[in-house]
């Protein structure tokens, strides 16, 4: 990418001059990817390199049912594959204690079944872990059991309205963990409501998915190679998805259990955005 010599300007995606505007040079859009992206103006469109929209590797889980006793204590009726000292796991509603919200909750584990629930959530962006975890003073209902028949969201990032460009693109690399049992585990990718990549594991243990779609020469349909199994051959014709991207969306991965006692979740992923105009 050209670099000029005009001081690199501080600015947001969503409130950026036209490049005719602006003239030739670089800007520091703060907003783009999680650590915001310098694009360059060639005085007639911007030119943004590709970014990251999130990126990591702290685990995100629909857990399995289980007991949940005083100030979030943790045990599950099924083991999680590894012990992860941090960790968000999904719980429903009133399951930590009375009145507290469905979401997913920082957890540290000592064991694949036992652990403490912390009362720091995460929603969007980068999954993180908190400084100071904030423990739940409460009193626990005991028994619950797990969210099944739904799809819920793991990991998820924003795509700013404007920033993918006619011809741009983004693209999904991510690890899922489940049980291995006869129970279905769904998992997928979408871009808002639309499905992007999307399928169904039972007894094996992990899958490794790359999935992605790119705009089709306007900004409100993509084409959309809805396989994803990295080295996969498939028949599947690729479809067209119709996603506003002039307007804010959202890319997110999901996972959904048919039983109760099993897992899924999503260990490492990397959301790339590819802009082009």
């Amino acid at each position: 990418m050209s670099f000029s010599t005009k001081r690199i300007e501080d600015m947001l995606w969503s409130t950026r001059p036209t490049a005719a505007t602006y003239g030739i040079g670089n800007a520091f859009f703060r907003d783009l990817g999680g650590d915001g992206v310098i694009a360059y103006s060639n005085g007639t469109k911007w030119v943004v390199p590709k970014f990251n929209l999130i990126s990591g590797g702290v685990p995100v889980y629909l857990p399995s049912s289980g007991t949940i006793g005083n100030n979030g204590s943790l045990t599950l009726t099924t083991a999680l594959p590894l012990i992860y000292p941090n960790v968000y796991l999904y719980f429903p509603v009133d399951t930590i204690a009375a009145g507290v919200a469905a979401g997913l909750y920082y957890c540290q584990m000592s064991s694949t079944t036992v652990g403490t629930i912390f009362n720091n959530t995460y929603t969007t962006g980068v999954p993180s872990i908190p400084a100071s975890p904030t423990a739940f003073v409460t009193t626990g209902p005991g028994v619950y059991v797990q969210t099944t028949g739904a799809n819920i969201t793991l990991v998820n990032a924003t795509i700013l309205g404007g920033s993918m460009g006619i011809n741009g693109a983004f693209k999904a690399h991510f690890r899922y963990n489940y049980l291995n049992s006869a129970g279905t585990k769904t998992i997928g990718l979408y871009h808002d409501s639309s499905i992007v990549f999307g399928t169904t594991a039972t007894t094996s243990a992990s899958i490794d998915v790359l999935s992605k779609a790119t705009n089709a020469g306007i900004e409100n349909s993509q084409y959309v190679n809805n396989t994803g199994l990295l080295n996969a051959v498939s028949s599947i014709v690729p479809t067209i998805n119709s996603i506003d991207t002039s307007a804010n969306s959202i890319l997110k991965s999901i996972g959904q259990l048919a039983v109760a006692t099993d897992f899924v979740g999503v260990t490492q992923y990397l959301f790339e955005q590819y802009p082009r105009f």
